[in-house]
């Protein structure tokens, strides 16, 4: 999947139903190697806080993306586990 086509998607939990970002706020993790996609990692709500602070950043691994749709991207993710979502 080239990243083109994940541009201008919104992240949605199959969870809750919650958009919890947008692709064009989000960084990609890639595997040097493969080349995939390891996870996408989302900054935090609380926007006072450091972008680039680890504990600041929503990490969602590529397996919990359920669906890719023209214009949505289905995540199944427990917002719980991160204090900052």
């Amino acid at each position: 999947m080239l990243f083109s086509e994940l541009a201008g998607k919104v992240i949605v939990n199959l969870d809750n139903g919650e958009v919890i970002g947008d692709v064009a706020d989000a960084d990609l993790l890639i595997d040097e190697i493969t080349g995939e996609i390891d996870s996408i990692l989302l900054p935090a709500r609380n926007h006072m806080i450091s972008r680039y602070h680890d504990d600041a950043l929503l990490t969602i691994k590529w397996s919990e993306v359920k669906k890719i749709g023209p214009e949505i991207i289905v995540v199944e993710v427990n917002t719980n586990r991160n204090p900052l979502w």
